[in-house]
């Protein structure tokens, strides 16, 4: 057999298991994409069942409670929609501020410029 005919027998056996790979990645994607999207529009149904009456139900007894509370001594109403006073936290956030670094033994100190030398 010669180097010549050995080559298209690779190159023929290569293209064989390149085409099966494609195929094979091409099934996979195509039975995701269709069950994906039969799970999808069946959470979605399942959404419109359950969830949104319970988030309304909710979200009406949240604006009852905002309602009451605005309405007691020194309570603040509560426009919906409306923008709440921040409260302004003590803790600053790590990133605001340098942290300290420790002087250890072995860590070099810095040299201060000389006047004289420029």
């Amino acid at each position: 057999m010669s180097t010549e005919a050995l080559r298209d027998v690779v190159v023929s056996i290569a293209v064989m298991l390149w085409s099966l790979l494609v195929i094979v990645i091409a099934a996979i994607f195509f039975f995701a994409q269709r069950y994906t999207g039969r799970g999808f529009a069946a959470l979605d149904r399942l959404f419109a069942k359950r969830l949104r009456p319970a988030l309304a139900k909710t979200e009406a007894q949240l604006q009852q409670v905002r309602n009451i509370a605005g309405n007691l001594p020194g309570g603040v109403p509560v426009l919906e929609g409306g923008a709440t006073p921040s409260v302004r936290s003590r803790r600053a956030l790590p990133f605001g501020r340098r942290r300290r670094r420790l002087a250890l033994p072995f860590r070099k100190k810095r040299r201060l410029p000389l006047p004289f030398v420029r």
